[in-house]
């Protein structure tokens, strides 16, 4: 499994509205906090969706600690949708 594997599946599986994805990185760039720090669904969503991905492939844990050091907000970023 490569990044890109990880990085279609959140893609395809994505439901949060982009008022939503709009509003967390409009608080990231203002307030300069991490994504974590946003307070909405964002980044609980990019968490249950790495778990989903993770249990789909049988990939454990230090599979996301590998190839991201686990950093929820570096994945967030390779997001293609975040592109438009």
């Amino acid at each position: 499994m490569k990044k890109s594997d990880l990085v279609a599946f959140i893609e395809k599986h994505w439901n949060v509205p982009d008022y939503e994805v709009t509003q967390a990185c409009d608080i990231m760039n203002r307030s300069r906090c991490p994504l974590s720090m946003v307070g909405n669904s964002v980044y609980s969503t990019l968490q249950e969706l790495v778990s989903d991905f993770l249990l789909d492939n049988e990939l454990t844990d230090d599979w996301f600690e590998e190839v991201y050091n686990g950093d929820y907000e570096e994945l967030f970023w390779d997001l293609k949708f975040l592109d438009e």
